[in-house]
């Protein structure tokens, strides 16, 4: 197959991937916004019950239950957008020797296997957060439910699985995700940095 038929067949796969990332981007974006909001909230809260306990005896009842809370939300609001602004830790002392089309072939394999255990995680958090929605599962001190937070684990999980399909899209198309245009074989920045 030469150039011009890869590039004919690729070109609606990766005009879909790069709607799906005028989407998904933005709102790992702003999820990762939320983290920041939620890491800020967490030191406080431990702060304001340090000092409840130390200068009153007296800490904020539920610090805990709500720290647990807000450690969900930092994490798995912020796992789709370091995965999407590449900063997440790349092991790459023997792919970086890889030619640029092995190396590419290897994080489209790469990106595959984590896009189905991706799938398996966020599948499963479901069916636990449905089992704990049946069986009424609260915080310990608050009462709160926690399903809520399950099922927000599981949609933080499906974020990031988009952002990782459409990483794999480019990567196997061999379009840049950044211009948009066919990257030369020799070339090409596929999950190195």
């Amino acid at each position: 197959m030469n150039t011009a038929e890869r590039t004919a067949g690729a070109k609606p796969l990766v005009k879909s991937a790069a709607m799906l990332a005028k989407i998904v981007y933005p709102l790992s974006r702003w999820l990762s916004f939320l983290s920041m909001i939620a890491t800020a909230s967490m030191m406080l809260v431990i702060t304001a019950d340090v000092f409840m306990r130390r200068a009153f005896n007296s800490p904020i009842f539920g610090a805990y239950d709500v720290v647990k809370v807000l450690l969900v939300i930092i994490v798995f609001c912020a796992v789709a957008h370091t995965m999407r602004v590449r900063e997440h830790v790349v092991v790459d002392s023997i792919t970086r020797l890889y030619p640029k089309k092995l190396n590419r072939v290897v994080t489209g394999i790469a990106q595959f296997f984590s896009m189905v255990i991706l799938a398996l995680i966020c599948w499963q958090s479901i069916n636990y957060g449905l089992a704990m929605l049946r069986v009424g599962e609260d915080l310990v001190l608050l009462r709160i439910p926690i399903s809520p937070f399950i099922f927000f684990v599981a949609f933080g999980y499906a974020i990031f699985f988009l952002v990782v399909l459409v990483q794999f899209i480019f990567t196997v198309t061999g379009y840049s995700e950044d211009t948009g245009q066919l990257a030369s074989p020799a070339g090409g920045d596929y999950g190195q940095h």
